[in-house]
């Protein structure tokens, strides 16, 4: 559906049957099995080349090219996996998504690696690669439900257009984020600020004075001063 935003040529159902397609071809219901297909067969793997470019964030371009962020593949391999019958589970590690088989929480699968497996000693010296010095944080390998998948991959998208300079793209996207649910007060302050900058200043100003609920009583003083502000340039 993502991809379908950005496209309006993409067809939700077909790319939904192209998986379905992916996953009758897996030999092997487990884990093993659905790495072999991806990684193996299919020759899945991390955009090294052109790491932030928006498509890598797309599942049919990824089907297309073979090649996509951690996050998108990760997508695909758990759908498969659900189709036919290996549960597996998106894992948020800071810097480096992952997948998790979801009945041992102790293995993990690189899907920008070749399917590579990885221990939590692994993950941890990922992490430190990373990140250097910074402490692991405990809830690093909790498992990702669907909506955070979705937010990190808008998060992605976001930086993504705003390193291209597509302005169009970054109101597009931003605006679907702070319409997720539990979206947080600087998805809608980015979203309002965009907003404001092409010059649709009755919608900054509502979007502010909607979020004036969940903030600090400081900042919501700030914040009401500043919608009324943007609502004066209306006259």
């Amino acid at each position: 559906m993502l991809a379908a935003v950005a496209d309006e040529s993409v067809d939700v159902d077909r790319e939904l049957a192209r998986l379905d397609e992916v996953a009758a071809r897996c030999g092997e219901s487990t884990l093993d099995g659905v790495a072999r297909l991806l990684f193996g067969e299919l020759g899945l793997r991390g955009n090294t080349g052109d790491y932030y470019a928006p498509e890598n964030s797309f599942v049919p371009r990824v089907l297309d090219t073979g090649e996509g962020l951690p996050i998108t593949l990760a997508v695909i391999m758990i759908e498969v996996g659900r189709r036919v019958g290996v549960p597996l589970v998106g894992v948020g590690m800071p810097g480096h998504f992952l997948v998790r088989d979801g009945s041992d929480p102790e293995l993990f699968v690189d899907v920008f690696d070749g399917g590579r497996r990885l221990g939590r000693e692994d993950c941890r010296r990922i992490f430190g690669t990373l990140f250097g010095e910074a402490p692991f944080p405990d809830e690093a390998l909790d498992p990702t439900g669907p909506i955070d998948i979705v937010r990190r991959m808008l998060a992605n998208l976001d930086n993504a257009f705003r390193r291209l300079g597509d302005h169009g793209a970054l109101m597009t996207f931003s605006g679907l984020r702070y319409l997720l649910p539990d979206a947080s007060t600087s998805d809608r302050m980015v979203h309002a600020a965009r907003l404001e900058s092409r010059h649709d200043f009755a919608t900054a100003a509502e979007l502010i004075e909607s979020s004036l609920p969940t903030m600090a009583p400081d900042a919501a003083t700030a914040a009401r001063a500043h919608a009324d502000a943007i609502r004066a340039r209306l006259n």
